[in-house]
């Protein structure tokens, strides 16, 4: 893995942990020409079945990464030591189809609108109350992800413009939070054609030019939002 350099640290640390609690300790202790094709599809079939009946209880979509991980390592060995890689072409679970459940406009206005007003069991406004709409109504209205958002800075916010430039991300490894270069399709502007959004975002970014949108701790908390740039108002109504 010290070789793939290629893969974003937050790939390498997710491969990473699949190499150390899947991979090597059913692989690491046999022979390289023992490593059959059959075997592979047995390991695979013992990946996702539950913990309950003797397997690792692994998800589709985890299942298909060790998979790789392991068809990474052989291709090493590919043809000095192997003459083919045995975890190619072997069948891998599908991953299922995920129904997405969209909010209206007025559902994500009283979210944001909600969000504004927690407080703590002291009655007391919670550390980022100040920020939570605009956080919301961000998230929502251009398909920003967690990390992308939590890294954006003031200076690359353009509200005249409706303008966002998104530049890093952040992730998690181990509890700790990491900066790196979001994925290429994401990266560029996002825009937001909703105009309470600007005016809650202007009230948050005033006099901040060069600092975080979000408060320090905000990179730590993990989750995601469904939508793209450019496009994503209309992701988040609700089909009819």
């Amino acid at each position: 893995m010290d070789a793939r350099h290629d893969l974003k640290r937050s790939t390498w640390w997710k491969y990473r942990g699949l190499l150390d609690n899947h991979v090597l300790p059913e692989w690491a202790d046999l022979p390289l020409n023992a490593i059959r094709k059959e075997r592979v599809a047995t390991w695979v079939s013992t990946l996702v079945k539950p913990t309950g009946d003797g397997g690792s209880g692994l998800g589709p979509s985890q299942t298909r990464h060790a998979c790789r991980v392991l068809s990474m390592v052989l291709d090493w060995c590919v043809p000095d030591r192997l003459a083919r890689n045995p975890a190619k072409g072997v069948t891998l679970p599908i991953r299922p189809d995920t129904e997405h459940v969209y909010l209206t406009y007025g559902q994500v206005e009283k979210l944001a609108t909600a969000s504004a007003t927690l407080v703590t069991k002291y009655q007391r406004p919670t550390a980022a109350a100040h920020i939570n709409r605009a956080l919301i109504l961000l998230l929502a209205y251009t398909g920003m992800r967690w990390g992308e958002a939590a890294a954006l800075r003031v200076g690359r916010v353009d509200l005249d413009r409706r303008r966002i430039r998104v530049a890093c991300t952040f992730y998690e490894v181990n509890a700790s939070r990491r900066r790196a270069s979001p994925r290429p399709a994401r990266s560029g502007r996002c825009r937001s054609r909703r105009a309470w959004y600007r005016c809650s975002a202007r009230s948050s970014a005033t006099g901040r030019p060069a600092s975080w949108c979000s408060p320090p701790g905000a990179g730590s908390r993990s989750g995601r939002t469904t939508g793209g740039c450019g496009s994503s108002t209309q992701r988040w109504q609700r089909p009819t």
